[in-house]
């Protein structure tokens, strides 16, 4: 077993005090990558590649029980910070919302879910193993291959076959080590999966599907298929209660790959709630740049073909990576969301998240005055999406859309004080201008005339260059 990637160096490793370092998604957020053979919890941390001699050696366990993650969980538990953690010390240090749950979250999974009837409050043993095993996961991300049709600038070739193409092309990595061609997960790996996710399914409330893209995947319908046979026999079930299935797409499939998915939802909607997200935080030629490949009308056109199914428990959102590059027509993408709802009358949801690596297109990079940006999206969501009387479209279970957007200020205050604080790092500026330089000699694109804005922005990175 071993680390794949790791994180940032162990400056990060300290303690700090358990309220500061807890968080369940040790406990209850695996997310597999089927086809390489290796998993985290959180979608933060860098993956642990599993060896056959793991899966043989620990069963089951060796995948969400073993050593190194209960090492990581009695660091949460002792107060520590990890290196792993990086995004969420990062975000942190700078005043920005991250997505660590915290004790009081933390406290009731382990009541309520684990069975542990602690506050937490006092010493802790940290030799129990009730706190150190992870035998109840609420949320499960799944990732079958990295088979992508974009190449978004914060991506890389672990989540895109057009990345590898492009890598390979220009020398970065040699044909051999493609996922597409490279040593595939242990034999062991898979059966040992279905072996363990039969056994956690009771305590499922989420299975997300991410990439790669997974409506252009071959895999993904077969998987889908055996998941639902699965759950068949669940608690949750036989208690007439739908676990949602998110389905994180790029919405540019070709017609017949995404139809094929549409043509699955109305049958998967009676037994799951779906959640399909969009990836996307930029609007027209901007989310272009941001995401090669994407067509920007093909993109809507599907979003649109989807919401006019009007299926009840079929829900639909973006799935926002905020990044230095979409912060300046994020506005446009919110007035977008806010159309769809007053069109097709349904909810349109969101998921906040933030680019903090590569650090040269993390947002807070920018000069300060563009916090101004994240300032007219307070506004804008503040009046328009936060406002029941503006946004009175429900969630299937009752939840209004406005108190789900109204969720999303605090967020939105957070990385306009984190841009507006930063200060300007001569080294990361110079790694983006050289960034941006290889990207549109490579991809023939032009970053000014598609970021008029930023222009002086550029201009002031590419003087670092020397």
């Amino acid at each position: 077993m071993s680390v794949k990637n790791p994180g940032q160096t162990d400056i990060f490793r300290e303690r700090v005090g358990f309220d500061q370092a807890i968080c369940k998604w040790r406990w209850s957020y695996p997310v597999i990558h089927v086809n390489r053979g290796e998993l985290r919890t959180c979608d933060k941390p860098p993956n642990i590649q599993i060896t056959e001699e793991d899966l043989q050696r620990l069963g089951t366990d060796a995948l969400l029980n073993n050593p190194y993650l209960i090492e990581r969980r009695k660091d949460k538990l002792l107060g520590l910070r990890h290196p792993d953690c990086f995004t969420c010390i990062i975000l942190e240090s700078r005043g920005i919302q991250s997505t660590r749950t915290g004790k009081d979250r933390f406290v009731r999974y382990m009541n309520d879910v684990v069975g542990v009837p602690d506050d937490f409050s006092g010493p802790i043993d940290v030799e129990d193993p009730r706190l150190l095993r992870a035998d109840h996961p609420d949320i499960l991300e799944i990732s079958l291959s990295n088979t992508c049709n974009l190449k978004c600038l914060y991506c890389s070739p672990v989540f895109s076959t057009s990345w590898e193409d492009e890598a390979i092309q220009f020398g970065e990595m040699r044909p051999d080590q493609a996922e597409r061609a490279a040593k595939p997960a242990p034999a062991s790996f898979e059966p040992v999966f279905w072996l363990w996710f039969d056994r956690i399914k009771d305590s499922l409330d989420r299975i997300i599907f991410i990439g790669g893209e997974p409506t252009i995947n071959d895999r993904f319908l077969p998987f889908l298929e055996k998941i639902e046979d699965i759950m068949r026999d669940s608690r949750q079930a036989r208690e007439g209660r739908k676990v949602t299935i998110n389905v994180i797409s790029n919405f540019n499939a070709p017609k017949h790959r995404f139809d094929r998915f549409l043509d699955l939802l109305p049958a998967l909607s009676e037994r799951f709630i779906l959640h399909v997200e969009a990836s996307g935080e930029a609007f027209g030629a901007r989310s272009e740049y941001i995401r090669k490949g994407l067509d920007w009308n093909l993109y809507t056109s599907n979003i649109r073909k989807l919401l006019a199914l009007r299926l009840p428990n079929v829900r639909f959102g973006f799935q926002m990576a905020v990044n230095a590059l979409c912060v300046s027509s994020m506005e446009e993408l919110l007035r977008l969301a806010a159309d769809l709802q007053h069109e097709y009358r349904v909810p349109v949801d969101y998921k906040e998240n933030i680019v903090v690596s590569p650090d040269y297109l993390a947002p807070y990079i920018l000069p300060r005055e563009t916090a101004r940006y994240l300032e007219r999206c307070h506004d804008f969501v503040e009046r328009n999406l936060a406002d029941p009387s503006s946004n009175p479209y429900l969630f299937p279970y009752n939840e209004p859309s406005a108190e789900r957007w109204r969720k999303y200020l605090p967020f939105l205050k957070s990385l306009h004080h984190g841009i507006s604080q930063a200060t300007e790092n001569p080294e990361v500026l110079k790694r983006f201008a050289e960034f941006i330089a290889r990207n549109d000699e490579r991809r023939k694109s032009d970053f000014v005339s598609v970021f008029p804005e930023f222009e002086a922005f550029y201009r002031r990175a590419r003087s670092f260059r020397g």
